[in-house]
C-alpha cells in the first residue's frame, strides 16, 4: 500500500517538477521552435531605415539564447507502463514490471548571466544542481518498488560569445555527480547471482559535455569518468563488472507535425561505449559488442490527439534500449526492449 501511494506521489511530483521548472525558466524565444534565439542585429533594430530603439543588446539575446537551449535539452523526467516489448524474445510485459519513472529537476545556484553588464562581454556561465530519482515499481505481491536510483551532482555550463553566431550555438559543460541505489545490502546472494532485491550499489564520476545547437538540430558529446578511491563511493565488487569510464554521442532532429499539432516532434539517437569493463557477468568476457549501448527516443504532441488546452506539460514519448541495463545495480542483466508513456514538455 505504501508503495501504491508512493508511486502516485511520484508522478504527481514529476508532473508539478516539470511545471515548476518550466514556469521559472520562462518561455522560450519565440524566433525559433526549437528555442534558440536569432542574434543577428535585426533582432535589435526596428524596420528598415528606422532609428534604433529601446531593445534587447547582442548580449542580452546572446544569453536568451544559450539560456533556452540549456532549458530546452536538459535530462527528461518521463513514466513508461508496463515492462515494454522485448525485441529479443518478443515478449510483451514479461519482466513484472508496473512502471518506471524519472524525475530530473535542476536547480541554478549561479547565473553570470543575470549579474553581467553587456559591456563587461558576452561570456556566460551557470552552475547547476541537478537532482535525478528514477524508479522501478514491480507487480509482485505488495508492489515494491526496489532499489531506487539516486542521481545527485554539480554542473557548470560555459560558453563564449565568439563560439555561437545565429545559425547555431556552442556551449560546454563540466560536472561531479554520485549515482546510488541507496541500499545496504550484499552485492552478491549466496548462489554467485547479483543481489537486485537490496544489493548496495555506488558510484561517483566526472563528467565534460559538448553542445551544438542548430535550430532544429542538436547534438551532444560526453566523456563520463568514474572515480575510484579517496573519498569516492565505489563497490569493490563492481570493479571487473561495471565500467570505469563511459563516451556517449546524441542527435536530436525535431520535426514539424504537418499542421496536424501546435508542437513539434522530436526523434533522439544516443549511442556510447563501455571502457574497463572486463566481464559481462563471472567468467564472460565483455565484447566490443557487449560494451555499446543505444537507445532511441521519439515525442509526440499530446494536442495531436487531444484538444490543446489538455496535458499542456507532456508528451507521448517512446523509447527504445539495446544493451545492458542502465539502472543500478541491474546492470549486468543485457536490455532490449521499446517502451512508452509521458515525458515533460523540456525534452
Amino acid at each position: 500500500m505504501r508503495s501504491r501511494v508512493f508511486s502516485c506521489a511520484l508522478l504527481l511530483l514529476s508532473i508539478a517538477a516539470s511545471g515548476a521548472a518550466e514556469a521559472q525558466q520562462g518561455p522560450a524565444p519565440a524566433s525559433s521552435p526549437t528555442g534558440t534565439a536569432n542574434l543577428s542585429s535585426a533582432a535589435i533594430t526596428s524596420g528598415a531605415g528606422s532609428a534604433s530603439v529601446s531593445a534587447p543588446t547582442t548580449t542580452v539575446i546572446f544569453y536568451t539564447a544559450i539560456t533556452a537551449s540549456i532549458a530546452r535539452h536538459f535530462e527528461p523526467s518521463y513514466v513508461t507502463f508496463g515492462g515494454g516489448y522485448n525485441t529479443r524474445s518478443g515478449v510483451l510485459g514479461g519482466n513484472d514490471l508496473l512502471y518506471e519513472a524519472q524525475v530530473y529537476v535542476h536547480y541554478t545556484w549561479n547565473d553570470t548571466s543575470l549579474r553581467k553588464k553587456p559591456e563587461q562581454g558576452a561570456d556566460l556561465v551557470r552552475i547547476m544542481v541537478p537532482i535525478r530519482l528514477q524508479v522501478r515499481q514491480y507487480a509482485s505481491e505488495s508492489s515494491p518498488v526496489r532499489t531506487p536510483s539516486y542521481n545527485p551532482g554539480f554542473r557548470m555550463y560555459y560558453t563564449r560569445g565568439s563560439w555561437s553566431d545565429e545559425d547555431r550555438l556552442f556551449y560546454l559543460s563540466a560536472g561531479l555527480h554520485h549515482y546510488s541505489n541507496g541500499q545496504s545490502g550484499p552485492h552478491y546472494n549466496p548462489d554467485g547471482k547479483i543481489n537486485t532485491e537490496n544489493g548496495s550499489f555506488s558510484t561517483d564520476y566526472a563528467e565534460l559535455t559538448l553542445y551544438w545547437d542548430r535550430k532544429s538540430s542538436w547534438t551532444r558529446f560526453n566523456i563520463r569518468k568514474y572515480l575510484i578511491g579517496g573519498i569516492a563511493t565505489w563497490e569493490p565488487e563492481q570493479s571487473h563488472y561495471y565500467e570505469k569510464a563511459l563516451a556517449e554521442i546524441a542527435w536530436r532532429q525535431d520535426f514539424g507535425s504537418f499542421g496536424l499539432a501546435r508542437e513539434t516532434m522530436s526523434v533522439q539517437l544516443t549511442a556510447g561505449y563501455k571502457f574497463n569493463r572486463d566481464y559481462i557477468s563471472p567468467g564472460v568476457n565483455a565484447s566490443l559488442r557487449d560494451n555499446l549501448q543505444w537507445t532511441a527516443e521519439a515525442t509526440i504532441p499530446i494536442d495531436l490527439f487531444l484538444p490543446e488546452k489538455h496535458w499542456q506539460d507532456m508528451r507521448f514519448y517512446v523509447r527504445g534500449d539495446l544493451g545492458y541495463d542502465y539502472y543500478n545495480i541491474h546492470y549486468q542483466e543485457k536490455l532490449q526492449r521499446i517502451h512508452a508513456g509521458f515525458v515533460a514538455t523540456n525534452f
